[in-house]
Parts: structure tokens; C-alpha cells; sequence
């Protein structure tokens, strides 16, 4: 019996958020968080609750691991696929607008959290099998920014 054919039929579903917010500066920052063992820089993401929308888990998941509060995006920007321990997962990831960073959030003891450029944040992101979509959605907010920008060509028309 090969490892393959001991996984379940069907994936456990996830959601996932990638925050970010504008500094103070106006730059934009992405927030990342330390996997649940310290090695990993990642995006909040986890199990979706019995009766919960994937938005709300992406936010609640956001919540308790990086003690973040804000808007999730809607549609969600991709997914991917992971296996462990003989299970098959497939997680819906969404962008998320960050409103407030909380000094006290459920998962502190066990979480590191960091405010970084979207550069840095290429650079950090150390989940290959979510590489593909953490950089779709880096693409997504630099488009965000650069249309929401003081000082893009559209603000002279604003009123």
C-alpha cells in the first residue's frame, strides 16, 4: 500500500488570510507569523469550524494567531494543497485589510509576528507549497496600493 492510498477521499478545508495595512509612512506593510513549531515565517490560516463562512475563518484565523483585526477581501485571491500526517488539505487564501494590531491575542506565547515590506515579505514567506498564491497576492496589494495612492493620478480627480 503506497502513503498515497492512506490519505482521506476528500481534503480537509482551510482559510487563510494575508494581511496588510498602510504604515504610518503610507508604505504598505504585509504581516507574517511564525508556524505554530517557530521555524516557518507563514500567513494565518487554519480548519474552517462547523457552520462558519470561509471569510470569517480567514478573519478568526487572523485573530487568534496574529492578534489582527480587520476587513477580509472578497472573492478569495486562490488556493493550494498540502498533505501531512495522511491528510490532504486545500486552503482558500484571502487578502485582509488590517484595522487594528492587538497587543493581546490567544496564540501570543506560541507566535512571533512582524510588519514587513511587500519585499521583505517575498523574501521571508518560507511556505513553498503556498509560494505561488502569497505571491499572487503580494501582486494583488501592490495593484491595491498603486490605485489607492495619495499620490496616484486618479486622487487629482477626487472630491
Amino acid at each position: 500500500m503506497t502513503a498515497d492510498s492512506n490519505r482521506s477521499p476528500s481534503p480537509v478545508f482551510q482559510a487563510g488570510a494575508i494581511p496588510f495595512r498602510r504604515n504610518t509612512n503610507g508604505e504598505i506593510e504585509v504581516l507574517l507569523v511564525t508556524n505554530s513549531s517557530g521555524g516557518l515565517w507563514i500567513f494565518p490560516k487554519g480548519h474552517i469550524d462547523s457552520g462558519r463562512s470561509h471569510i470569517d475563518q480567514a478573519a478568526l484565523e487572523a485573530y487568534e494567531e496574529a492578534g489582527i483585526v480587520g476587513t477580509v477581501l472578497d472573492p478569495p485571491i486562490g488556493t493550494f494543497q498540502y498533505a501531512k500526517n495522511s491528510r490532504d488539505y486545500e486552503v482558500e487564501v484571502y487578502l485582509m485589510f488590517v484595522r487594528e494590531t492587538l497587543d493581546r491575542w490567544p496564540e501570543r506565547a506560541n507566535r512571533r509576528r512582524v510588519w514587513v515590506s511587500l519585499d521583505r515579505a517575498a523574501e521571508m514567506h518560507s511556505r513553498e507549497d503556498a509560494q505561488e498564491v502569497f505571491e499572487l497576492g503580494l501582486r494583488h496589494i501592490r495593484s491595491w496600493h498603486r490605485l489607492r495612492s495619495p499620490r496616484s493620478q486618479m486622487s487629482q480627480y477626487a472630491s
